[in-house]
Order: structure tokens, then sequence, then C-alpha cells
């Protein structure tokens, strides 16, 4: 019962330090592009504006909570909080750096919190890993092999053709 509650209080733990990391990273690149406004305001170098300096240290917070809420709850519930940053990068962007969301941006910040909320309802129970027998069955899994030797290739045709494949005009 007590392992169920310590277990329970560490992926809430977790899940909150998701959450206040992704609105610490999506503060970044605006504390960054303010700095770089008001270095190139003043004909100085950005380097020397501490508000840029605060958005890169700000970045580095971020990404130590990201890495102790990977540590403290599942992946599976971690990386849909990540999204979270984008919405709140783009409102303090408004009110900090006086830019205009369109209806198009108001939308994408919607659908980013809604998708992050669906995707942490429905994730699917993880199983963990106990052995490497276990571990080299699931790897062996057509699965998983898949999307490897997807990535294989890609890197391979990289690496000795010297450029990725051509896509189309019409390709995002």
């Amino acid at each position: 019962m007590t392992l169920d509650l310590e277990k329970s209080s560490l992926l809430s733990v977790g899940l909150g330090i998701a959450v206040v990391s992704s609105f610490i990273n999506g503060s970044t690149f605006v504390l960054q592009r303010k700095g770089i406004l008001r270095a190139q305001k003043r004909g100085t170098s950005y380097l020397t504006e501490y508000v840029w300096w605060g958005g890169t240290l700000c970045m580095v917070i971020g990404q130590i909570g990201n890495f102790l809420a990977y540590n403290a709850a599942p992946a599976v519930l971690v990386t849909p909080l990540g999204a979270l940053g984008v919405p709140f990068g783009a409102l303090l962007a408004s009110y900090v750096l006086q830019e205009h969301l369109n209806v198009l941006g108001k939308l994408g910040c919607l659908l980013s919190c809604v998708g992050s909320v669906v995707l942490i309802i429905h994730t699917p129970k993880s199983e963990n890993v106990t052995s490497r027998a276990e571990l080299e069955e699931k790897l062996g899994d057509p699965v998983s092999l898949c999307p490897a030797a997807k990535a294989w290739g890609w890197r391979h045709r990289t690496c000795f053709a010297g450029t990725p494949p051509a896509r189309s005009p019409g390709a995002l």
C-alpha cells in the first residue's frame, strides 16, 4: 500500500516538474529575443544583455527540470507536457514582445494543449523490462524493428551518398 502511494506521489511530482519546466522552456526564447532586440537598439552585442543571459539560464533550468521529470515519471507522460511550452511562449511573446497572435496561432495553441491532455489521458500502461532476455525480445519485435531499419537506412544513405534524398516540390 505504501509503495503504491510513494509511486503515485513520485508520479505527481514528476508531472508537476514537467509542467513547470515546460513553462520555463517556453519563456526562454522570448527572453532571448527580448535581449537581442534591446542589444540591437543600443548597438551592442547580445552577449552583454542580462535579459538574453536570463533566457539562457532559464533554458538550462528548464532542461534540468525535464531531466528530473523523466526520472520521476514515465516518458509517455512527460513528453506531451513539453508541448505546453509552445502556447506559453506564444502568450508571453504577445505580451512581452508586443507580437500579434492571429486566429490560426490561437487555434494551434489550443490544439497543442488539448493534444497534450488527450495523450496523457489515453496513455497505455507501460510494462517494465526486468531482464536482458525480455529486452532482447522486445527489441526483436517487428514494431520496433521497422523504425530502426528506416533510421539506419536514412543514416547510411546520408553518410555515404552525401545528401539526404530529394523531396518532391509539393512536400512539406
